[in-house]
């Protein structure tokens, strides 16, 4: 990082290297950034969660305004260009009118960006939700099919009752999920 000399008293010009850490996830910081010239990647832990790239585009700015640690961390992609502002959202507010107008904007374009996110979301939700009932309901038929054609005589049945000397089968009840068959006995030898 290399500063640039300037006469202004409540902001600063810094030259950063490419893979140089401008923002550590953590830190509590009462600073304000503007990308003046460059590619800055943001990242959750190790992983990059998205870019900054455009020059006059504010960051930093979210742990300035609610006074709490920094979310993620901020790294030179690129060998970059960043004006930082001091004196937390009061100062600046007061000192730079346009930079608190350029941090509404990109807030007010970050929640409608946030809300067409959610309204796709949402889209997606409702058609696997549609799709899960329409699935139910057929794994509900298909079961029953499979449930009548295991209780249901096959035409086997009748064949195998001829083949063993005319006796019937009759079902009494299921195992391990496949009907089961006893022998009917004659009645006239349970007379006897």
């Amino acid at each position: 990082m290399e500063e640039i000399p300037s006469h202004k008293k409540h902001s600063t010009l810094y030259r950063y290297d490419k893979d140089e850490v401008i923002l550590e996830e953590g830190e509590h910081s009462s600073f304000v950034h503007i990308l003046v010239d460059g590619t800055l990647g943001i990242y959750k832990g190790k992983e990059k969660v998205n870019e900054i790239k455009g020059k006059g585009l504010v960051f930093g700015e979210m742990s300035s305004i609610l006074s709490r640690p920094r979310t993620t961390s901020v790294i030179a992609e690129s060998e970059c260009e960043v004006m930082v502002y001091r004196g937390g959202l009061p100062g600046i507010i007061k000192r730079f009118p346009h930079v608190t107008e350029k941090i509404v904007a990109q807030l007010a374009e970050r929640i409608e960006e946030m809300n067409r996110n959610y309204c796709k979301l949402q889209d997606e939700y409702q058609k696997l939700k549609d799709d899960n009932f329409f699935l139910a309901k057929e794994l509900k038929v298909a079961e029953r099919k499979l449930k009548q054609s295991l209780t249901a005589p096959s035409d086997d049945a009748g064949a195998k009752a001829s083949d063993s000397g005319g006796a019937e089968y009759i079902d009494d009840g299921f195992i391990l999920g496949y009907p089961s068959r006893k022998k009917k006995t004659d009645e006239k030898h349970n007379d006897k």
